[in-house]
C-alpha cells in the first residue's frame, strides 16, 4: 500500500477492518488520507461491540486523515438503529 500511495500520488486510500493499525498509521496514514477499517459485520452485532469498534478506530486513526467509514459495505440485513448508533457514536 505505501507503495501504491507512492507511484499514484493518491490523495486517500481506502482500508479494511484486517489492516494493521500501526502500519497503516505510520506508513499510509503519514502520507495520505485513510477510508474504512471498520468491519461491516460489529455493524450488524450493534451494541457494545459497535461501540468498541467504533472506539478503536477512532483511537487508531482520529489523530491523522479519517474518512470514518466501514472496510466494506453496509450488508443488506444490518439494521437501521446499528447505523444510528455508529453515527451517533462518531459525532459524540
Amino acid at each position: 500500500l505505501p507503495a501504491y500511495v507512492e507511484a499514484t500520488g493518491v490523495h486517500a486510500v481506502s482500508i479494511d477492518w484486517t489492516a494493521e493499525p500501526a502500519f497503516i498509521r505510520e506508513r499510509v496514514q503519514s502520507k495520505v488520507a485513510v477510508q474504512g477499517n471498520l468491519d461491516p459485520l460489529v455493524l450488524i452485532t450493534g451494541g457494545a461491540a459497535l461501540d468498541r469498534a467504533v472506539d478503536n478506530v477512532l483511537a487508531n486513526f482520529a489523530q491523522g486523515r479519517l474518512i470514518f467509514n466501514l472496510g466494506h459495505g453496509i450488508q443488506p440485513e444490518t439494521p437501521i438503529a446499528h447505523v444510528e448508533q455508529m453515527i451517533k457514536r462518531v459525532r459524540g
